[in-house]
């Protein structure tokens, strides 16, 4: 978590650079660069997210069906 909280205070403004900062660590890389993704696309939005990262994601199309459901569901309650 300190190591994700890291990247992310040194790029604040760069989601690209904040993750692979992360993912370019020793140890756990993976697990760092979800986290300070998750830190980063939080404070910034995902329009900070590069478009191409975006294209590539696995099952990106179950996944935003998903995004809009449970925030129509948050909606409701």
């Amino acid at each position: 978590m300190a190591l994700a909280l890291y990247c992310f205070l040194r790029y604040p403004d760069s989601y690209e650079k904040c993750v692979l900062r992360a993912a370019n660590t020793n140890g756990d890389s993976d697990s760092i660069a979800c986290i300070a993704g998750a830190i980063s696309g939080a404070y910034l939005g995902v329009k900070a997210i590069p478009k191409d990262w975006i294209e590539r994601i696995e099952n990106k199309d179950y996944l935003i069906d998903l995004g809009i459901r449970l925030a129509e569901a948050r909606r409701r309650l």
